[in-house]
């Protein structure tokens, strides 16, 4: 067992070098890859509405720029994007009020029936932290700033998935749309995804409350083993929906930190960059969906018992809810004459010192300074991977 405690110590560096981790390696996103992607490619009309609906200055340049997650900011973009016809699909909670606004990230538009347009732009601000998705072991998910574009290579990933566990699953088409020329991706692109015809979350939360043990046990059981072997963190009803026939749909792919960019620059040639861990992802996803389950059964009734698929999900997330050793890295150890877990030991005094040294540049900084973020980010960048019990850092 963990003690409760602020932060990760020498221990818990220790075993996390121990435990089963799986890296999926980088994506290519360069202009040679994203152009087989091209909704032109299939079809051109369509692709020419989607382009012509943000020649507007004003609206690309909403499409160029990093995401904000400032409210008044975001509510003047949003009325933009309203008097060009857009409609606002997506929405974001305000930390302030509590209640959830608009969101210009998703959109849609009558000019493009059938498609739902996704903004490709960076993820997060430069200047801006923005707290993901957690569970009791304080790992967090943190989404990269090309999380956007990868969404089709996500979506690829759960359909793959999805065809092997042969479970019936739906998940939208997606394409890229070039619309400017820039030198970054997330300047010059966004996405369309098929539009299709779902169940709202509440809805599908009442359509499950109807159907069998039997019936929720299984659709239950494919959950799991998409949120597990795909590692979809935003594993939530309002993200995985049924159809009015009941069949199972997905309808966003954001990779949520477990995918990066491949760059191909002659340092990540030595040192390839990582996203999280499936395992981890995995893990964030399976408490996502317990405690939305779990949250909307109780506004629904207090009275009402668990059935069988919040049981079935239950049992799931608590069966995998923290971190297995890896047995190979514990014969190494030994058969390393102990060589590996000293190497291990050093590593992790040398990590307890970093982050020590990070909190006391943290500590010393005045109310408001901007490297805060920059300092909490290489904070959690030297925890990623590091599970532990305690107060979380915010």
């Amino acid at each position: 067992m963990y003690s409760m405690k602020m932060h990760p110590e020498f221990l818990d560096f220790f075993k996390s070098f121990y435990y089963t981790n799986t890296y999926l390696p980088p994506v290519d996103l360069s202009e040679q890859v994203m152009s087989k992607q091209l909704l032109d490619n299939e079809d051109k009309k369509t692709a020419d509405v989607a382009k012509k609906l943000i020649s507007d200055p004003e609206v690309q340049k909403i499409f160029s720029e990093p995401l904000t997650f400032d409210f008044p900011t975001i509510r003047q973009k949003n009325k933009i994007l309203q008097n060009h016809g857009f409609r606002i699909l997506a929405k974001k909670t305000n930390p302030y009020t509590r209640s959830n606004e608009p969101f210009y990230s998703v959109l849609e538009h009558p000019q493009l029936p059938g498609w739902v347009i996704k903004l490709g732009t960076r993820r997060i601000p430069k200047d801006q932290l923005t707290k993901g998705p957690t569970n009791l072991i304080n790992e967090m998910a943190q989404f990269s700033k090309d999380d956007s574009l990868l969404r089709i290579a996500m979506a690829n990933r759960i359909r793959d998935i999805a065809m092997k566990e042969n479970i019936e699953l739906i998940v939208p088409g997606k394409k890229f749309v070039h619309f400017a020329a820039a030198d970054k991706p997330s300047r010059s692109y966004f996405i369309v995804s098929e539009k299709l015809p779902l169940l709202s979350a509440q809805d599908t939360f009442l359509a499950i409350q109807k159907m069998t043990d039997q019936q929720q046990s299984e659709l239950a059981h494919k959950l799991v083993t998409l949120i597990q072997k795909a590692g979809v963190v935003d594993a939530t009803l309002s993200n995985f929906r049924l159809t009015p026939q009941g069949k199972l749909a997905i309808i966003d792919t954001e990779p949520a930190g477990l995918m990066v960019k491949e760059n191909k620059s002659w340092w990540n040639r030595l040192f390839t960059p990582r996203g999280a861990s499936l395992e981890k992802c995995g893990r964030i996803g399976m408490r996502l969906l317990f405690e939305e389950t779990h949250d909307r059964r109780i506004s629904i009734d207090p009275n009402l018992k668990p059935n069988a698929f919040e049981q079935e999900v239950y049992k799931e997330y608590e069966k995998n809810k923290e971190p297995t050793l890896s047995q190979w890295k514990i014969a190494l150890s030994v058969a390393s004459c102990g060589i590996f877990a000293l190497i291990v030991g050093i590593a992790s005094l040398v990590k307890v010192y970093q982050l020590h040294r990070t909190f006391g540049k943290i500590h010393a900084l005045p109310d408001a300074h901007p490297k805060w973020a920059s300092l909490v980010r290489q904070v959690f960048s030297d925890i990623e991977g590091v599970p532990y019990v305690g107060t979380p850092i915010i």
